[in-house]
């Protein structure tokens, strides 16, 4: 009998020990989550609100480590590092998909003035279109498209001592720019000539003078503190777009169900946050950035819209499907 007992005591206290390791894996569940936006700008507090809620709504037993800055990486790196399950979760703008197997098409998003509003780039976000474009990403990367993160203010130029009113006035210019076909014909077409300059380096670039300019909406200018060598701001509004979340497939799908529900849950209230943070401080923005000095300036769009127009026809069957541009336009 006292055998028996020993032997029970023994399982017992085997089957207790595995519970209490399965719990520890459990609170032990750590995820890596990487992106390129700079500490200080909004991108990154978005990022930064996604953990605080993955980690409250899970009461702890979910912890997620940030890598902000490109500390891991530019773009191609870090997609390949998603790709292959180093990191768990990516962060970007939605057009910057474009740059992997599959996501060629999704460049229209950066093409010239084809959303008329934010509403609408949203609409097209949840249109079928995207669903069908996003959906070839997902099969030839194995990545997860999760949602969109916070949306982004209408891209813009900035330049150090030239004011730019027309496109005429971008002659001369060497502008930064994030190595997308269509920002980079953009630019060529109004005039300029392009430098590629990682986003963390953009500050830099910009102060040493290697580059004149860059375009990047009113939170970008403002969070990385591009007033302090940038001297004019021309609200050229050519691109309207969001930063969206990507998963490691693998990664997801070693979720269960309640967890993929709070990373769902945590990404639509750091939109919801995000979107209302840029609604309320876009003004202010603007503002303090006039204190700092900066001059801010609202082209009639007309004359961009026109000198654009030749990119959308050169594009047009080579970097998208033929007629792309025009279906997407068209969503109601």
């Amino acid at each position: 009998m006292r055998k028996r007992g020993r032997v029970f005591m023994v399982m017992f206290t085997c089957v207790f020990i595995g519970f209490l390791l399965s719990i520890s894996e459990v609170q032990a569940l750590t995820l890596r989550f990487a992106y390129v936006a700079p500490t200080g700008t909004l991108n990154h507090e978005v990022g930064e609100k996604f953990k605080e809620n993955v980690e409250s709504l899970s009461k702890g037993q979910m912890t997620v480590n940030l890598f902000p800055g490109g500390q891991l990486g530019d773009l191609p790196q870090m997609f390949g590092q998603l790709k292959m399950g180093t990191i768990d979760f990516f962060k970007t703008d939605v057009g910057v998909s474009a740059m992997v197997g599959g996501g060629k098409a999704l460049g229209v998003v950066f093409a010239p003035y084809l959303f008329r509003d934010q509403n609408h780039f949203t609409k097209f976000c949840g249109s079928d279109i995207f669903k069908e474009l996003m959906g070839e990403i997902e099969k030839l990367n194995g990545v997860k498209w999760i949602g969109l993160l916070a949306d982004r203010s209408p891209r813009a130029l900035t330049t150090r001592n030239k004011m730019v009113i027309v496109p005429d006035d971008c002659k001369g210019q060497k502008v930064r720019a994030p190595n997308v076909t269509s920002i980079d014909k953009i630019l060529i077409a109004w005039g300029a000539s392009i430098a590629v300059v990682s986003a963390p380096e953009m500050y830099s670039a910009l102060k040493q003078k290697l580059v004149d300019g860059q375009e990047n909406g009113i939170e970008i200018v403002y969070g990385m503190k591009l007033y302090e060598v940038q001297k004019h701001f021309t609200a050229t509004d050519h691109v309207r777009s969001a930063e969206g979340l990507y998963a490691n497939q693998k990664s997801w799908d070693s979720l269960d169900s309640s967890q993929q529900e709070i990373i769902m849950k945590a990404t639509q209230m750091a939109r919801a946050w995000g979107n209302n943070k840029l609604n309320e401080e876009t003004l202010t923005w603007f503002d303090l950035c006039r204190e700092k000095g900066m001059i801010i300036t609202m082209p009639p769009l007309e004359p961009w819209i026109k000198a654009s127009r030749k990119v959308i026809d050169e594009l047009d069957g080579k970097e998208w499907p033929k007629g792309l541009y025009d279906r997407v336009q068209g969503i109601k």
